[in-house]
């Protein structure tokens, strides 16, 4: 039974439709069972291959060798289940296993067998780090921002990053090397923009129509609890409900696997739907091209009546004709990182 990319750390509690056929510590349990065996291939680089195929190490590659006899509780075509404690990879502090975002999706970025292979000396290793600790920090007892995702479609690679990076609010920039990072609050904005700084007749803003203000989000995340089944949580800001009726979006967040990061995400998308009204784009000239995505500036201009609004740049263009660069922003709203 293949299981997927390896090495990984750990498979156990292995199940045969509703036979249980090890324990959580990988230990064979169904002692009732005559002439049923299996042995775990954590899919080493140079493991032994299986006594039931013994011509094929099938190497880098996890998998359960499992012999079965039909008798009480197994018959047909079973179906064969199990926990898997997911792939080793690279951190700073040695190759383990980890569920911290920051190093699965740099595992992404450079693994050259299986994903992107990215020349690590292209990978900005500080952001990495900063954005690693990020997560790790605790929250009412447990990690802020946890990743437990299972890469088993085939599509491109920046639609699966797309995806992991929507589990923890996390984006990638890419200018001279690429940074993770991870969008959270901050204590003041980290440059000025006024119409000096603005290229003359680039500058427009507007409002969020009401039409598009979100009252009800639902994610849609794996429960640990309900045997890592997908299930939906729904987040909802009542009373416009009552008043416009439901304006609803939904997102696929299969990567979360605990409630409370469920909660913060959904606080956050709703927080955000309700008060992130203001949007802004304009152009900066080349001694303003060191601004970057999720930078959060203060910006002072006539025309909104903005003094020194904080907004979060969410795009950056670069002009390569005229050495400028055009920014798009959107309201910075503090209660959204709460």
């Amino acid at each position: 039974v293949g299981i997927g990319e390896g090495p990984i750390s750990k498979i156990h509690s292995v199940y045969c439709d509703d036979v249980r056929l090890t324990d959580d510590s990988g230990t064979w349990v169904a002692t009732d069972k005559a002439e049923c065996s299996l042995n775990i291939h954590l899919g080493g680089p140079d493991q032994e291959a299986d006594s039931r195929h013994p011509e094929v190490p099938y190497n880098n590659t996890a998998y359960i060798g499992l012999t079965l006899r039909a008798q009480d509780g197994i018959s047909g075509t079973p179906t064969i289940s199990s926990i898997v404690q997911g792939r080793i990879v690279w951190t700073p502090a040695g190759e383990r296993y980890t569920t911290n975002p920051a190093w699965l999706v740099y595992d992404v970025l450079t693994n050259k067998r299986y994903a992107l292979g990215i020349d690590p000396d292209l990978i900005d290793l500080e952001s990495f780090e900063a954005s690693a600790a990020f997560c790790d920090e605790l929250v009412d007892g447990a990690p802020r921002y946890t990743l437990n995702f299972s890469l088993d479609t085939q599509k491109p690679a920046i639609d699966h990053l797309r995806d992991m990076l929507s589990c923890f609010r996390g984006y990638i920039v890419a200018r001279d090397k690429i940074r993770l990072c991870v969008d959270r609050s901050v204590s003041a904005p980290s440059k000025t923009i006024t119409a000096d700084n603005i290229v003359r007749g680039s500058f427009s803003w507007w409002q969020k129509p009401d039409a598009d203000t979100l009252n009800r989000i639902t994610i849609e995340w794996v429960d640990p609890e309900n045997y890592y089944e997908r299930t939906t949580t729904a987040f909802e800001w009542w009373d416009d409900i009552v008043r416009r009726g439901i304006h609803e979006k939904k997102y696929s967040l299969l990567g979360i696997t605990n409630a409370a990061q469920v909660g913060r995400m959904g606080y956050a998308l709703l927080e955000a739907s309700k008060k992130v009204i203001d949007f802004c784009s304009f152009s900066v000239s080349l001694k303003d091209c060191d601004i970057e995505a999720g930078d959060v500036i203060a910006v002072t201009y006539d025309l909104p009546g903005w003094t020194r609004k904080w907004m979060r740049v969410v795009a950056v263009r670069d002009d390569g004709n005229t050495d400028c660069a055009q920014l798009t922003c959107s309201e910075y709203v503090a209660s959204c990182y709460d």
